[in-house]
């Protein structure tokens, strides 16, 4: 099927080159493209085309932090670190939990279809509190790099605690599955 398409696709691009070309009444397609008129390229008395065009590279990148424009809802600014830390606290603690429901519901020896579907409903929770960060960091006159400098501290903090106790594991227990594990160990 997928052929079959390509192959409709190609038909139909090739008759509409050999419908422009008959409408400019040239017998190559070199020609029409030579004698097509194309900005910052110069034409020589010889049917040559020569590219003209010299990009404008700015090599001094200059990083302005603007602060957020009011919108009319103003918040206060003490509050953000509060709010930034709960969404993160949160939403690292429900991942956690739901990942261990996850992996324990999959587990061979215990499947249980309830504990899957309450750890993906975790995840999923756990990814949409992510986006209150959004009208946070809009409102915020912070550098947007305290919000993922933030979230990876409360994840390494939290996460496998949170994981571990839903498992039914020790709190403190280390796996050895991942670098962060290795890196633990």
């Amino acid at each position: 099927m997928k052929k079959l398409i390509l192959l409709f696709a190609a038909i139909l691009i090739s008759c509409q080159l050999m419908s422009q070309m008959s409408r400019l009444r040239t017998k190559e397609f070199s020609t029409w493209v030579k004698t097509e008129y194309v900005a910052n390229v110069s034409y020589k008395s010889d049917n040559a085309v020569y590219d003209s065009y010299e990009p404008e590279i700015d090599y001094h990148l200059q990083i302005k932090y603007d602060h957020p424009q009011s919108n009319g809802i103003s918040m206060d600014q003490s509050d953000i670190a509060w709010k930034v830390l709960i969404i993160a606290i949160t939403s690292n603690i429900m991942e956690g939990i739901g990942d261990g429901l996850y992996d324990e519901g999959k587990d061979k020896n215990t499947y249980n279809l309830n504990k899957i579907k309450l750890g993906k409903l975790l995840q999923a929770g756990s990814l949409g509190m992510k986006f209150l960060y959004i009208p946070i960091a809009r409102k915020s006159s912070t550098h947007w790099l305290y919000f993922p400098a933030i979230e990876i501290g409360v994840r390494m903090v939290t996460f496998d605690p949170a994981y571990n106790t839903a498992r039914g594991l020790p709190m403190n227990k280390i796996g050895s599955t991942s670098y962060w594990d290795d890196a633990l160990s």
